[in-house]
């Protein structure tokens, strides 16, 4: 016993030394049950803690109506001590249920978006009595349905009998900042192929989607005729979602793919994802997207993608450098993300294309800098803002790269992604 009392530091003497001989004298049943309590209060007063905030939805869509019914709870971990919990919600949800930490006695406070990409969208935030502190868990349980009839000219979200596309511009869910995890069942006419992120299985009359890997959006594509090509590419898989391509469009964009991940990876440095999605949507507005390891595009037809591979090759490059350049920002700051992914996209079609194909994009670029403000302190409402996110951020880095040359660019780049830069003060 002296080596023990030696290993954990306890006194010969120690009240609780005593305390443990008791223990050890008790009838073993007795002794297992002291055990068994112990351990099953211990359980309650520490919860095993979460690293991710996680969402759990039962989600009904309804496309010939354009209505959507959630039900569903969220449990929300707190970054930093607050008195309040904020969240998004498209306009025209009214809730039947919304309770916080199982009580309906906060209060709430609903204002316009304050996010430029979130035009239709109120900012809710609810005050509850207590205070929240860091590290703990908010759970939120909410239930409401919603009809959705008029959608922006641009939106990237839809509900068609043709698609369906929710995300984060239609925030359908209570949306949060940060990563989350999710569980979703969805009921959906079965006519319909379902593809989102994560793992897809059906569960009776519904599909079940689960992500163990955090998100910072959750985004559900649907159309009758909806396929899915896998092809592997290295170590990656790629996941080609599409409703009309045919077999050899499908076979010149892999190859596009392959080229843009073989440039990005050796360029930049490889992306901490062994999945890649590509869905090529039927919309025809609402342009391309990307996040953490998927890029959602507009519609392409046989005929278009045959007729422009060139513009083609550049949309997609735009668009997949942003698994890269992935840290977007509603405020000035966005020239970063932006700047980055389409001047990242002009060196690969330099690289591929050729140093005209580059010269001719630097040239528009020069072009639709005429009457632009400045890329400092940029008002995202001024009706100049695309032409300095996607020209004016574009020049200044090439203006660098022509001062220090290509391969000291590529470093620079390189450095930027593996420090994750996506600040303009940082990058200075």
């Amino acid at each position: 016993m002296g080596a023990l009392f030696l290993l954990v530091g306890i006194n010969k003497n120690d009240e609780t030394l005593k305390n443990g001989f008791r223990l050890l004298s008790m009838k073993p049943n007795y002794l297992i049950s002291l055990i068994v309590i112990t351990l099953l209060n211990s359980c309650d007063r520490e919860p095993v803690p979460i690293k991710n905030s996680h969402y759990s939805m039962e989600l009904g869509i309804y496309p010939s109506s354009q209505i959507i019914n959630v039900k569903g709870e969220l449990l929300y971990k707190i970054a930093d001590q607050t008195d309040s919990i904020q969240f998004y919600v498209h306009r025209n949800i009214r809730f039947k249920d919304l309770e916080l930490n199982g009580k309906t006695n906060y209060k709430l406070f609903r204002a316009p978006s304050n996010i430029i990409w979130l035009p239709d969208a109120f900012r809710i935030t609810l005050v509850p009595k207590n205070k929240f502190k860091a590290g703990e868990l908010a759970h939120l349980k909410f239930h409401y349905h919603a009809a959705i009839t008029e959608w922006p000219s641009w939106s990237a979200n839809v509900i068609t009998k043709d698609w369906i596309e929710l995300g984060g511009y239609f925030p359908w869910y209570p949306k949060v900042d940060g990563l989350y995890t999710y569980d979703l069942k969805v009921d959906l006419d079965p006519e319909y192929h379902i593809y989102a992120e994560g793992n897809i299985s059906h569960l009776d009359e519904r599909i079940q989607i689960q992500s163990k890997i955090p998100k910072s959006e959750i985004i559900i594509c649907a159309a009758k005729d909806l396929q899915i090509h896998k092809v592997s590419i290295d170590e990656q898989q790629i996941n080609l979602v599409n409703t009309t391509l045919g077999e050899e469009s499908i076979k010149e964009i892999v190859y596009a793919l392959k080229e843009l991940l073989t440039h990005n990876t050796e360029t930049l440095g490889p992306i901490d994802t062994k999945e890649i999605s590509l869905v090529i949507s039927k919309r025809v507005k609402g342009g391309g997207y990307a996040r953490e390891s998927a890029i959602y595009l507009g519609e392409i037809t046989d005929e278009k993608f045959q007729s422009r591979k060139a513009s083609y090759f550049k949309y997609l490059a735009h668009e997949f450098s942003h698994l890269w350049w992935n840290n977007p920002h509603s405020n000035w700051e966005g020239w970063i993300n932006e700047g980055l992914a389409e001047f990242t996209a002009l060196r690969i079609v330099r690289s591929v294309l050729g140093d005209k194909a580059y010269k001719d994009y630097i040239h528009k670029k020069t072009e639709n800098l005429e009457n632009t403000p400045p890329i400092w302190k940029l008002d995202r409402s001024h009706d100049k803002e695309y032409a300095v996110l996607y020209s004016k951020s574009v020049i200044l880095l090439h203006q660098l790269e022509q001062h220090i040359g290509q391969a000291a660019m590529s470093y620079f780049l390189q450095q930027l992604y593996k420090q994750n830069i996506h600040t303009t003060e940082d990058l200075l």
